[in-house]
């Protein structure tokens, strides 16, 4: 059974972890990876990290132990693996991590007071600290020192797949997320998401190890010998062999690529459907002739695409008319007619008409 290791915490000094341990804070210590590996006595160990580094002394030293330890090592990064931290899974004979884990590498740090000798001294001793680190890297990646230094002048932080491509990590804990999964089949086997793509890739003979035939110059299997030649070169990946032949050459798999392709097509009916029905709701917004191109034409939309579309040419057709509207304003001259001239001669009307029955009245006339 495997010996659990947890490089959890800053990594310490053995000196200093008893400060951590007395304040109940998670550390590490060579100290404490001294006593795991003595009582693990060569069993499997697994190195559990999330740790955000700290003392490289310290961290080099358990790179050390790990290294001269007999028994397999194996790292799971279950969170971060950074600065020191990191030197101690490059120890590991196997690097796993997390999805969510995060890998940096950077310079060595220190602090400094004095003249510009000292400083001097202490940039030049920091450059020595850094070529001990590469060194580590350098064996786990088989990367240069050049291309290594700069990463660590950059303060470089990696995702798993990242530092997978990098060389630091050698795969994730849970398998790679963006793959398929595949079970005792040479054919993957597609998640519900995926069916519909999987049907398109069939179409242009695009499955597993299987691509067209063109320009291959695939032999005639009649001889036995030849046959048995060509599988195993099929399987070791240095002949490939058409969509027909791999069905012919595994029969079972028919029932599965006949079984996605009607769930991909039972799929890309049912969305279908529901795109012309969401289409039809929009029938009173938009002319027939929209609707029909949105539904059938060249390039066929969504509703939310063709809603969005009919909003923003309402919204132009609102501002045309506005422009328009100003436009013939300006020309008719209609906001130089003063409403308060108009309001003047209706007093005078007024007055007139007033003044007219105050006469007539006088005079007796109703």
């Amino acid at each position: 059974m495997a010996v659990k290791v947890n490089v959890k915490g800053p990594i310490v000094t053995s000196g200093s972890k008893w400060m951590y341990d007395w304040l109940g804070m998670p550390a590490c210590s060579p100290g404490d990876v001294e006593q795991t590996l003595t009582e693990a006595n060569g069993d499997e160990v697994i190195l559990e990290i999330n740790s955000n580094g700290g003392v490289a002394t310290a961290g080099f030293e358990i790179y050390t132990m790990l290294m001269e330890y007999e028994g397999k090592v194996t790292a799971h990064i279950v969170g971060a693996a950074m600065s020191a931290a990191s030197i101690i899974a490059c120890a590991a004979d196997n690097v796993l991590a997390s999805d969510t884990s995060i890998f940096m590498i950077h310079n060595t740090q220190s602090y400094a007071e004095g003249d510009y000798r000292d400083m001097q001294m202490e940039a030049d001793a920091l450059q020595e600290f850094n070529e001990s680190v590469i060194n580590a890297y350098v064996r786990k990646t088989k990367m240069n020192r050049e291309e290594l230094q700069e990463l660590m002048d950059k303060n470089t932080y990696m995702s798993v797949k990242t530092a997978i491509e990098k060389g630091f990590i050698d795969d994730y804990m849970f398998g790679n997320p963006d793959e398929l999964v595949v079970v005792n089949s040479s054919v993957p086997i597609f998640t519900n998401e995926m069916v519909k793509k999987f049907a398109m890739a069939l179409k242009r003979n695009e499955i597993a190890g299987v691509t067209p035939s063109d320009n291959m110059n695939v032999q005639d299997n009649s001889n036995n010998a030849d046959s048995d030649k060509t599988k195993n070169e099929r399987k070791e990946g240095k002949q490939k062999m058409t969509l027909e032949e791999f069905l012919k050459e595994n029969p079972e798999e028919n029932a599965k690529v006949d079984q996605m392709l009607d769930e991909a097509k039972a799929e890309g009916t049912k969305e279908e459907r529901t795109r012309l029905k969401d289409l039809d709701k929009l029938a009173k917004s938009v002319t027939s002739d929209v609707l029909e191109e949105a539904k059938y034409g060249e390039h066929p939309k969504d509703a939310k695409t063709l809603a969005y579309e009919a909003m923003v040419d309402d919204s132009k057709k609102a501002a045309a008319y506005m422009q328009t509207a100003l436009s013939d304003s300006k020309d008719s001259k209609v906001n130089e007619v003063g409403f308060q001239l108009e309001s003047e001669e209706n007093k005078e009307d007024e007055k007139s008409s007033k003044l007219a029955s105050h006469v007539n009245h006088r005079k007796g006339v109703k």
